[in-house]
């Protein structure tokens, strides 16, 4: 089996899995691709047409080449694909104390957004509640000045965003990374370095998530995601395209009654800028008005823990 270690929207070492394709097709025949437990969206990263390539010169046959992704949306009509559905399903649910649910007797933040490596969607988020809503969020970035040139590669890259946009992010990696307070006791989820804020969810009243993937025609359920459903907490997914949509085909519920969630008809720079709107108008909302519109959001919050309660392990074995 050949893996492609991936980030971002980049295969890591591509050279190196060109000649690891080749070479076990000539010694087996065929050959098996792992995404390595991610959900990347291959076609979106441009992997499809380097193996067409491959393939072609190679003359390696196309229904002997098989590959493994976490994707849940990834097609192609000549490859087979194998969708994994476990991991994160499973992993998560072990990772959390049997019957813990953080109280929201006390919220102190409007809104949370815990994100450990920093990418260019991430960096304009964040930076955009740091400077202009820090008292209202509970923010968390685990970003390293060696991560600077890759960061700043990706905003130039993208040319979206004014000098203003440009100057926050600037600003805001000053501070960072950004933890939470060590008197908080944490415990790990998937890895001992992958750590959980779950119990910090007593303080908010809405996740917003930043998943894994924002680009590309990709579904692909993280920790991230799943960690507002078990702490009962409204959330917004800062994500691919059509996520929403995509949760819902597993049975969860999400949150079109309070606020305008078409932002899921768009990905990238559009999809930050939708969720923008939504955010003003949650933190420019009394402690008071948060409190009445969690209670009027409490039927949908249970229903979505017991969801996934009951079908984690569904959503977790076997492939399809």
């Amino acid at each position: 089996m050949i893996t492609l270690p991936n980030k971002d929207r980049l295969i890591q070492d591509l050279e190196y899995r060109v000649v690891d394709i080749i070479k076990e097709y000539q010694e087996t025949g065929e050959v098996i691709i792992s995404t390595n437990y991610e959900g990347i969206c291959l076609d979106h990263c441009n992997f499809y047409s380097l193996l067409d390539y491959i393939c072609e010169k190679f003359n390696i046959n196309k229904s002997k080449v098989t590959i493994e992704t976490c994707n849940r949306l990834e097609k192609h009509d000549q490859y087979k694909i194998i969708t994994q559905n476990r991991f994160y399903f499973a992993s998560t649910k072990e990772s959390i104390p049997n019957d813990y649910i953080p109280s929201k007797e006390k919220l102190l933040k409007h809104i949370g957004c815990f994100v450990g490596k920093l990418n260019w969607n991430r960096a304009i988020i964040l930076s955009w509640l740091a400077k202009n809503y820090a008292d209202q969020c509970l923010l968390t970035c685990h970003y390293k000045d060696e991560d600077a040139h890759k960061l700043e590669s990706e905003l130039t890259e993208l040319n979206f965003f004014n000098s203003s946009e440009l100057s926050n992010v600037v600003e805001f990696l000053k501070y960072c990374p950004i933890e939470i307070d060590e008197s908080f006791e944490e415990f790990t989820i998937l890895q001992p370095k992958n750590l959980t804020i779950i119990k910090q969810y007593k303080n908010i009243f809405l996740d917003l998530v930043a998943e894994t993937y924002i680009m590309g025609n990709t579904f692909y359920v993280t920790e991230k995601t799943l960690r507002p459903i078990i702490a009962k907490t409204p959330f917004i997914i800062l994500g691919p395209k059509n996520y929403l949509a995509n949760l819902k085909q597993l049975g969860y519920k999400t949150f079109s009654k309070w606020w305008d969630e078409s932002y899921d008809h768009h990905e990238g720079v559009q999809r930050i800028e939708e969720i923008k709107k939504i955010l003003q108008k949650i933190l420019a909302m009394s402690t008071l008005e948060i409190q009445l519109l969690l209670t009027d959001m409490n039927n949908i919050l249970n229903y979505n823990y017991d969801h996934y309660m009951d079908h984690y392990v569904e959503h977790t074995d076997g492939s399809e």
